[in-house]
């Protein structure tokens, strides 16, 4: 993450640069916290205390893809199925499925 939030990426995919490195790319959201699952499939971000998840099957670096679960998030902690446990401001509590 960079500042105010910008979020870098590469595809592992991608064609490396002339120097073997990867292709970094700067994405159309911010975030203060990014989780995913181990394999990567499932990707939760935290925005100003908004949690959203990215919709499956869709590229998750446009802003398009995201799908609002949950305000005034403190903590966020996503499981090995893409679930993820949420902690608010209030101190509740929550389970968002995916």
């Amino acid at each position: 993450m960079g500042p105010h939030g910008a979020i870098k990426f590469s595809m592992l995919s991608d064609e490396t640069t002339a120097e073997g490195g990867l292709r970094w790319r700067e994405g159309e959201w911010r975030a203060q916290e990014v989780c995913t699952t181990p394999d990567g499939h499932v990707i939760w971000r935290v925005h100003r205390g908004v949690a959203f998840r990215a919709e499956s099957g869709v590229n998750p670096f446009t802003e398009l893809c995201w799908q609002q679960e949950a305000r005034g998030v403190k903590a966020l902690a996503v499981t090995d199925t893409g679930a993820a446990w949420v902690v608010t401001a209030d101190s509740s509590l929550q389970y968002h499925s995916k």
